[in-house]
């Protein structure tokens, strides 16, 4: 890849250093350093597609509006646009300056607290955003999508026989699909209001200085879905669930809180929340099941997402119980 053919685009001065970081799953994130400033250049890797691109580009510069008290990434613009998109390759790029901190550490009570604050934040200033007002640049899938949820899978069911691992396995994940169908239609989830989100709001996505959430970053899965997806999302949709660095669930309680003290959430919203970590590790399976047959993950990745969804199932099934009086306090 011809990193500088793409950097150059933009007027950025003499290039001291470049290298790739390990930022996200999706793309291809480089940190560049001139002699004035420091830059994340993201290659997108995952799909081509422009109008995502684009949709991210509109809530940021809303956010930067909007009284939040961190900062969000900003694209900055070429002579041209703020996208570099190539015609001969497809490559869609974007520069942004870097946003300094570090990630949050959720096994500590007050990163959890403040975490779940900043979340409860930003929500609140994503729910004045009208469901209609960006609408012609169309819109990510929302997680009850989940069987559609990458655009180059049209039938999961047919792609299970595909996955590099057990028959036994093959079939757990059938089942968990199924039943997750089957409680979307007696969950309280239809019923949910709905606002735009963050859609990927994890550690990884998370900066923080002195324990205070300073910038939140990669709005990529930014869609229109019910309110306490970002919640479930932050306490067991991330890479690893908040219950595997917190056995007490001391820090599900204070991730919690510091939500609500911003965005206070109805009890059928909160009850909810298990079925949504369920909907939300469907989602991303089918999202890497794609980059998976696209060569773009190896079987080792696909393996690691795999156990990833069964040990949730496998966790929800024996403590759901215990984790809704946590969020709920009432034990």
């Amino acid at each position: 890849m011809d990193l500088k053919g793409i950097y150059s685009n933009w007027e950025i001065g003499k290039v001291i250093e470049i290298r790739e970081i390990n930022q996200g799953f999706m793309n291809k994130t480089y940190s560049i350093i001139t002699e004035e400033n420091s830059y994340i250049l993201r290659i997108y890797e995952s799909e081509s597609d422009l109008s995502k691109v684009r949709r991210e580009y509109f809530v940021l510069e809303y956010l930067r509006d909007c009284q939040v008290y961190f900062e969000v990434p900003t694209f900055i613009r070429s002579s041209d646009d703020y996208v570099y998109h190539s015609s001969e390759n497809g490559i869609i790029a974007v520069l942004m300056p870097l946003l300094k901190g570090d990630n949050p550490d959720l096994s500590d009570a007050n990163q959890a607290y403040e975490v779940g604050k900043a979340l409860g934040n930003l929500n609140k200033a994503l729910s004045k955003l009208s469901e209609s007002i960006h609408k012609n640049l169309g819109g990510n899938p929302s997680y009850d999508q989940f069987r559609y949820f990458h655009p180059s899978i049209k039938n999961i069911d047919k792609i299970f026989d595909q996955l590099p691992t057990s028959f036994a396995k093959r079939q757990q994940l059938h089942k968990i699909f199924q039943q997750i169908d089957k409680e979307s239609e007696n969950s309280y989830y239809p019923a949910l209001a709905k606002q735009y989100i963050h859609g990927d709001y994890t550690p990884g996505n998370i900066l923080t200085n002195n324990g205070k959430v300073t910038g939140i970053i990669d709005f990529e899965f930014f869609c229109y879905e019910v309110r306490p997806m970002d919640l479930a999302i932050a306490l067991g949709g991330g890479p690893k669930a908040l219950w595997e660095m917190d056995k007490d669930l001391t820090n599900v309680v204070m991730l919690s809180k510091g939500y609500v003290s911003m965005n206070p959430l109805t009890e059928q919203e909160i009850l909810c929340i298990p079925y949504l970590i369920r909907l939300r590790r469907a989602a991303m399976f089918v999202y890497f099941t794609a980059r998976y047959l696209k060569g773009l993950d190896n079987e080792k990745w696909m393996n690691g997402i795999i156990d990833w969804i069964l040990s949730s199932e496998d966790w929800l099934r024996d403590n759901k119980g215990r984790l809704l009086n946590k969020i709920l306090q009432k034990g």
